[in-house]
């Protein structure tokens, strides 16, 4: 029985493991994400600059913010997203932590 036990205790120990990491690989995924957003942000940016020494500065300016907005919608979604699968990741590691409890509580 104390044997069964600390095979368990080392699955979950495992489990543990591969959980933590992948919720690491998210969390750098959504970092270069959002720096990669960032990047994409400064070279509007920089793009409105140029846009807005020509003639039509107006309709540039107008083009822009709606670039900028949808970016930023583009932005808040992709954040969404990224959270969104955390946590259900988040809730299947409970279930199934809460399972092997439950198993080991029997």
């Amino acid at each position: 029985r104390e044997e069964e036990l600390n095979h368990r205790e080392e699955e979950l120990k495992q489990n543990n493991d591969l959980l933590s990491n992948e919720i690491q690989s998210l969390k750098e995924a959504l970092v270069k994400k959002e720096d990669e957003l960032k990047q994409k942000e400064e070279r509007q940016t920089t793009e409105q600059k140029d846009e807005e020494q020509t003639e039509d500065k107006e309709k540039n300016k107008q083009r822009i913010q709606t670039k900028k907005q949808s970016h930023e919608e583009d932005m808040e979604d992709e954040v969404r997203r990224t959270l969104l699968i955390l946590s259900q990741r988040k809730e299947s590691c409970s279930k199934r932590k809460s399972l092997i409890n439950d198993t080991d509580s029997s």
